[in-house]
């Protein structure tokens, strides 16, 4: 059995279905629907600021967050959806609990 700690969770795409799982289909940030045909796996904390390639780290998302979020914080970019109007206040408060959830451990993917 692996020790999910140790698994790199962004290399080669091996687990992008159990991250799709984990989100429920979801894309992490703008809960639009995605696959793990379509989806991106993002870094949460950015490479560039010390992010790792745990499951505490990386998620599901679609390729629009992806490529607008780049290495922002994850917090000010779920601000800007917000604001955008693409995420409603309850989404907004759900998302930002679920980074809390994804950095303390309570987001773990079945593998």
């Amino acid at each position: 059995e692996r020790n999910i700690e140790e698994i790199d969770f962004f290399k080669n795409r091996e687990f992008v279905t159990e991250l799709v799982s984990r989100e429920k289909g979801q894309c992490f940030y703008c809960l639009s629907d995605i696959a793990p045909e379509n989806c991106e796996l993002d870094h949460v904390v950015s490479q560039l600021n010390g992010g790792s390639n745990s499951y505490k780290n990386i998620v599901a998302s679609c390729h629009k967050c992806n490529t607008r979020k780049q290495a922002t914080n994850a917090e000010d970019y779920l601000r800007s959806l917000f604001r955008k109007g693409m995420l409603s206040d309850s989404e907004f408060e759900g998302r930002l609990s679920a980074i809390e959830a994804l950095k303390s451990g309570n987001l773990k993917p079945q593998i």
